[in-house]
């Protein structure tokens, strides 16, 4: 539906449409990095995972010997390391996916306001057009931070598909 929304944006304005591209280039940059901030947080969901997972069936199969030695609590601080490294990096997952879907309607906004006076004043829109430009533009807003947002979470998970894959 986005690319959708993009033809028709770009059938009622052509001018407008193509410079609201260029301006929406300049979100490539943090967007990436949001993505690379994202995927090392999967890759560090994959690893903490498989460590706390090794650490639990270590301690199952030494049950017997860890009572006798008093040694359980230790392996219980050790398993909590390993919730809260988890927890550490799906916070940063969902801090940086929350940016990532905002950043691109808060600077929608932004845009909006620049439309209001460059298409009124100097590309003479009429002001129905206009109208009907700025819904149009949120909605393709919307679709483009549903997308992001979902990109994300393709770059977050997919550490533990590949794990998924090979075993």
């Amino acid at each position: 539906s986005g690319v959708l929304l993009g033809v028709t944006l770009f059938i009622l304005d052509p001018t407008l449409t193509m410079l609201v591209g260029v301006a929406l280039l300049f979100l490539i940059p943090p967007l990436r990095w949001f993505d690379k901030k994202i995927g090392v947080a999967g890759r560090g969901l994959t690893q903490e995972g498989e460590k706390i997972n090794h650490k639990l069936l270590t301690s199952i199969r030494n049950l017997l010997l860890m009572h006798i030695y008093g040694t359980q609590h230790i392996e219980e601080a050790k398993a909590q390391e390993g919730s809260i490294a988890i927890r550490k990096h799906h916070m940063v997952f969902y801090g940086f996916g929350a940016l990532k879907f905002a950043l691109p309607q808060l600077v929608g906004v932004f845009l909006i306001c620049l439309i209001a006076v460059f298409a009124r004043y100097w590309l003479q829109t009429p002001p129905g057009l206009l109208i009907s430009y700025f819904y149009l533009f949120v909605r393709f807003l919307q679709a483009f931070s549903a997308v992001s947002l979902s990109g994300a979470a393709v770059v977050n998970y997919w550490p533990q598909l590949i794990e998924l894959a090979k075993w």
